[in-house]
């Protein structure tokens, strides 16, 4: 059976169809991503050049750039090998931020179909990510290598899953530390999913001996990269002397530790409450100690960057699967107006943070929409949750043991 226009084989299961990774669908889906990247160009706010642009641009044109910028050389040699001779280095590095984000979110529907997930699961999660800070963020900055960096960490969860060859993985990583350093975050995922037999990256497929190789391998690349490529010398405060200090940076340079808190949760809005909803309450033990003690692992990552965001972005797909996993939990149970108002709320926090990132910390409006979206979502997700006859279980087995 072909779905209307999507053209991939469906099989019926509890009156819903799970998607087949056919390669129809993979390029609709891609395609899907270049509407709403080209999209978010225009309604969101525009960054120019300005911050870290400055440091890839000097790599663009072949110069130094200063640590650790210096060292990210993938995305702007990429630039300048492929479209220089056509393009001006904006539409260069746009080119490459639009390709990669549209080819993550096709890679994101394989890695579902994969886990055979029902098409509302694949749907929920393709909406998440395309209204997601990542994916607003470095379609509107352009000039980061960031994009690259989210293209090679989601081919690596999908290689995983598939059970692709150690040595590959191991080589997406050692490519992927000269986009970004931060797709390392792999590791400690696959590694925690090897300890716990948890489910996401399929870790346990591995030998340890295997993840051993992986891990020492990529970090003598990681290593070696950094001796062998020429930075200019670091002329700021170096924030990173000890680890009190870096916290202490990281907490004041971050506004405080509420405001901090409150900037882990703005990387990814009322998304964030389902995945922990569905952490807490559903998920089996063994994922649960594999998402969780990862997500405090790249909170720890904050405090060695100054952007709290952006790095905890880089762990947006086991956020936003586990997330589509809540409200498919609802709709599956018959709430479906509640599963549909519970990603509608995550579109309109995404369109008020995430279109006005340049502005939202300094308008009073668009915090006080920000945190009615968010308290509004948590509600009802607490409702929600307390009516679930296994959180229910779970609430009555706590209250008993007070």
């Amino acid at each position: 059976m072909k779905a209307p226009e999507i053209q991939m084989r469906v099989h019926n299961v509890s009156g819903l169809k799970r998607v087949s990774p056919e390669y129809s669908g993979f390029v609709l889906v891609t395609l899907i991503g270049v509407l709403f990247s080209t999209l978010w160009l225009y309604v969101g706010e525009p960054w120019g050049i300005r911050g870290d642009a400055q440091h890839y641009i000097q790599l663009y044109e072949g110069e130094k750039a200063r640590s650790p910028f210096g060292y990210r050389v993938l995305t702007p040699w990429l630039a300048q090998l492929l479209f220089s001779s056509m393009w001006s280095y904006w539409m260069s590095f746009k080119i490459i931020a639009i390709t990669c984000l549209s080819l993550c979110t096709g890679f994101i529907y394989l890695l579902m179909a994969k886990k055979s997930m029902v098409m509302f699961q694949t749907i929920s999660i393709i909406i998440f990510w395309i209204t997601s800070f990542a994916f607003v963020y470095y379609t509107t900055t352009i000039i980061r290598p960031d994009s690259l960096m989210f293209l090679l960490l989601f081919i690596l969860f999908l290689a995983s899953n598939d059970g692709y060859p150690y040595w590959l993985l191991l080589l997406l990583l050692s490519v992927g530390v000269f986009a970004h350093e931060t797709i390392l975050v792999f590791i400690p995922a696959i590694w925690l999913d090897k300890i716990f037999n948890g489910t996401f990256t399929n870790g346990n497929v591995y030998k340890a001996w295997q993840l051993i190789i992986v891990t020492a391998g990529a970090i003598i690349v990681f290593i070696v990269g950094r001796k062998l490529i020429e930075v200019l010398p670091e002329t700021g405060h170096n924030y990173l002397n000890s680890p009190i200090q870096m916290i202490r940076y990281s907490l004041t340079y971050g506004g405080g530790v509420l405001k901090y808190i409150l900037r882990i949760y703005a990387a990814f809005g009322p998304v964030l409450t389902f995945s922990f909803f569905y952490g807490v309450f559903f998920l089996e033990k063994r994922n649960a100690f594999s998402f969780f003690t990862l997500f405090f692992i790249v909170v720890a990552a904050t405090f060695l960057a100054t952007d709290t965001l952006r790095v905890m972005a880089i762990i947006c797909m086991p956020v936003f699967f586990y997330a589509t996993q809540y409200v498919f939990k609802l709709w599956n149970s018959g709430a479906r107006v509640t599963a549909i108002s519970l990603m509608a709320l995550q579109v309109l926090y995404s369109s008020v943070v995430f279109g006005h990132l340049r502005t939202f910390e300094k308008s009073f409006t668009l915090n006080a929409i920000a945190a009615s979206i968010s308290v509004m979502a948590f509600l009802v997700c607490a409702v929600s949750t307390y009516r679930a006859p296994r959180a229910s279980a779970l609430l009555s087995r706590f209250k008993s043991s007070e």
